[in-house]
């Protein structure tokens, strides 16, 4: 029989070597990470980087052999699952190191990447199509303040506005994302993934002194700054079933705050701060036919979630 203090060494000693073995563990795979994210950076034969030619270097699971993932040995029967556990998540991590290793080497390379430069996006002169209301029209003043030639046509409705963007006859469209009492417009975000039109900014417009309504201006360029108030919005289409868990696991790992999910046919998921410029590459490696349907600033003052 063991006395509490020599159980308490014997268990101290054992995580002790679990810990050693994890680290050369994890030194061994970011090395080999590094000469994939090496590989990968020169399969796209100097090419800018974008969502296109980041899809085409997808690395296919798995990404390192399975062998060499067991717990070691010595381990203590009650610490084994909580091992397994850290073991068995490492596949997120892997990916997200491979995408920050991948980026990395871009950037050294002096590429600079922008989201707008990765969406293959560029800055329009601002026709604005909208369906106008007092408070719409209050809410074009405020988006005229980002655009370099604001210029407004009124739209017959909401689908109107949208349809007028994706036919190329307006540059952007103006919807409310709220209601005046603060509810999710679901109708709103159903035209927006309809068209494929991206939330570029939002603004929110008072009707009446304590009714806030959030307003989206929708098109096809992200205007936000990489800042930590800034929101990113992706859909994602017939994703497996632990798609949710790795996906909220991998915007962990890049510091970014999960403010909204929904998995039915499609995952789409909001998150805020962060690295948006990471979490956009392993989208592209790992998820390549992922749509941002948003990506925006905070407005200062907005009650919608």
């Amino acid at each position: 029989m063991f006395t509490r203090e020599q159980e308490m060494r014997i268990t101290r000693d054992n995580l002790l070597r679990g810990e050693q073995t994890l680290s050369r563990e994890l030194e061994m795979r970011v090395a080999y990470l590094s000469d994939l994210a090496e590989t990968l950076l020169d399969a796209t034969d100097g090419a800018a980087p974008s969502q296109k030619t980041l899809a085409h270097m997808t690395a296919d699971e798995p990404l390192l052999p399975s062998d060499g993932r067991g717990v070691h040995k010595e381990v203590l029967p009650e610490h084994r699952a909580l091992l397994s556990t850290a073991l068995a998540h490492l596949a997120v991590f892997d990916r997200v190191t491979l995408s920050r290793l991948l980026l990395d080497k871009w950037r050294e390379r002096g590429t600079p990447l922008t989201v707008s430069r990765l969406l293959d996006c560029e800055t329009l002169p601002g026709r604005v199509s909208y369906f106008r209301t007092a408070l719409s029209d209050e809410a074009f003043d405020g988006f005229s303040e980002d655009l370099p030639r604001p210029t407004a046509a009124a739209a017959l409705d909401y689908a109107d506005s949208c349809e007028t963007v994706a036919l190329g006859e307006a540059d952007y469209c103006i919807l409310p994302l709220t209601s005046p009492g603060g509810a999710r417009a679901e109708s709103i975000y159903a035209l927006l993934a309809l068209y494929r039109l991206t939330v570029v900014s939002v603004r929110t417009v008072y009707d009446g002194e304590d009714a806030p309504v959030l307003f989206a201006l929708a098109g096809r360029a992200p205007l936000a700054e990489e800042s930590e108030c800034s929101v990113l919005m992706v859909s994602i289409p017939e994703v497996p079933a632990d798609a949710p868990a790795a996906l909220t696991a991998a915007s962990e790992y890049v510091g970014m705050h999960l403010t909204y999910l929904r998995c039915d046919t499609d995952v789409t998921l909001e998150v805020t701060g962060g690295d948006p410029i990471l979490f956009l590459v392993y989208l592209c490696l790992f998820y390549p036919d992922f749509r941002v349907g948003g990506y925006y600033q905070i407005p200062k003052g907005s009650q919608a979630e």
